[in-house]
C-alpha cells in the first residue's frame, strides 16, 4: 500500500522521519513531500496529488497548524485532509500529547474528532509509541483485503434494471424507492467466488464513504447469481 504521512513539519520532525522506514518495513511505500524530487506541478498540486495518489492516509497532529494558503484560508495539511476525505480512503489519525496546541490546530483537532462528521484519533506520547500504534493499524489494514479499484470500462455496459424485469412480466412498474448497484464483469468472464465475497463485505463500506446513504441505514448485501445488490431501507419523509 502507499500510505501518505501528513502532517507540519515544524516540532514533529522526529515523528515524521521515524515512519517512513517504519512503513517499508511492513512492506509498504510511505509518501511524504520531503521526498519529492524536482516536478513541473506546482508544490499544493504535487502534494495534494500525493494524497490521491495514496491508498492510506496518516495524519499527524502537533501543536502548529501550519500557514493557511489564501485560496482556502486553510493550511496544507488541512487541505490534505480534506484531500483524503473527499477520495474515501482510510485515515489514521494521531495526536501528540504533552504539547500546547495553538487555537487554529485547536479547532482543526476538534473537526476532526467531530462526532457526526469526523473520526476517532488515538494519541502518543513519544516516537516510539506512535510507530507501534501505526505499524498495528496498518497490518489491520493489510489483513482486511484490497480495496476496491477503479478503472475506466473499455465498453458500455449493459445494465437490467429491476423496473425492467416488471416491463417484461407486462406489468406496471410499482417498486418503492430504491438504489440499485450492479457489479459486472467487465472483460466477460465470470468473478471467482473469492471476488464476490469481498465485494459483497466492500460494496456497503465503500457506499457509506461516499456520503450517499445515512449513516444510520443499515444496508443489506446480497449476492444473485453474478451480482453483488446491495439494498439501501427507504427513509420516511415524515
Amino acid at each position: 500500500m502507499r500510505v501518505f504521512i501528513s502532517s507540519v513539519r515544524r516540532e514533529l520532525e522526529e515523528e515524521r522521519d521515524a515512519l517512513p522506514g517504519l512503513i517499508s518495513a511492513l512492506g509498504h511505500t510511505p509518501v511524504r513531500f520531503e521526498d519529492f524530487t524536482a516536478q513541473t506541478l506546482p508544490s499544493r498540486e504535487a502534494c495534494l496529488k500525493g494524497v490521491t495518489s495514496a491508498e492510506v492516509y496518516v495524519l499527524i497532529l502537533g501543536p502548529r497548524y501550519g500557514d493557511p494558503l489564501p485560496d482556502t484560508g486553510q493550511s496544507p495539511t488541512h487541505d490534505e485532509w480534506i484531500a483524503a476525505k473527499t477520495a474515501g480512503m482510510p485515515r489514521l489519525v494521531y495526536r501528540k500529547l504533552g504539547v500546547t496546541f495553538e487555537p487554529a490546530q485547536e479547532e482543526f483537532v476538534r473537526s476532526i474528532g467531530d462526532y457526526g462528521t469526523g473520526v476517532f484519533y488515538e494519541t502518543f506520547a513519544t516516537t516510539a509509541e506512535l510507530q507501534t500504534k501505526v505499524a498495528a493499524k496498518l497490518r489491520e489494514l493489510e489483513s482486511a483485503g484490497n480495496p476496491l479499484a477503479f478503472m475506466p470500462l473499455p465498453r458500455p455496459m449493459t445494465v437490467t434494471w429491476r423496473s425492467d424485469f416488471e416491463d417484461r412480466r407486462g406489468s406496471t412498474p410499482s417498486l418503492p424507492a430504491a438504489v440499485e448497484v450492479h457489479v459486472l464483469p467487465a472483460t466477460g468472464t465470470n468473478r471467482p467466488a473469492r471476488v464476490m465475497a469481498e465485494l459483497e463485505q466492500l460494496l456497503p463500506a465503500r457506499l457509506r464513504a461516499s456520503g450517499q446513504v445515512h449513516a444510520a441505514d443499515p444496508l443489506t448485501a446480497t449476492r444473485q447469481g453474478g451480482a453483488v445488490v446491495v439494498t439501501v431501507p427507504v427513509r420516511s419523509s415524515r
